[in-house]
């Protein structure tokens, strides 16, 4: 049985990418490696900021932003990840609220909280 396949459009402007997510679960898988450890955790905060709760790998870029069982869940071992998305899929009430507790808790992460950092961050180097 042939599936349908669904896929969004390139779009020149991030803006405009934002305004055609329509989804209600965000997957963000990472193998822990030395490089993953430096990466950020912006594609969480993305879905996030759009009240979207994500399953992500639990590794420290997405440790710092996704509260396990509030915005989302942190998957540990690989099993895991298609019992997390189940219980999202068939949980109405509780995919809702982890997204707004999530848009809450990106609404934390913007520049006018974060300036003090970047200009700690560039004296550091200065």
């Amino acid at each position: 049985m042939k599936r349908p396949v669904r896929h969004t459009e390139w779009c020149a402007k991030t803006v405009d990418y934002y305004k055609l997510i329509d989804f209600d679960i965000g997957i963000v898988p990472l193998v822990e490696t030395k490089f993953a450890v430096v990466k950020s955790h912006s594609k969480a905060l993305e879905y996030a900021a759009l009240g979207i709760p994500v399953i992500a790998s639990d590794v420290a870029p997405y440790r710092n932003l996704v509260i396990d069982g509030v915005t989302g869940f942190l998957v540990r071992k690989e099993h895991e990840w298609l019992g997390r998305l189940r219980d999202l899929i068939n949980d109405d009430t509780m995919r809702e609220e982890m997204g707004v507790k999530a848009r809450e808790l990106a609404s934390q992460w913007t520049i006018q909280k974060g300036w003090p950092e970047w200009e700690r961050a560039y004296q550091s180097i200065i």
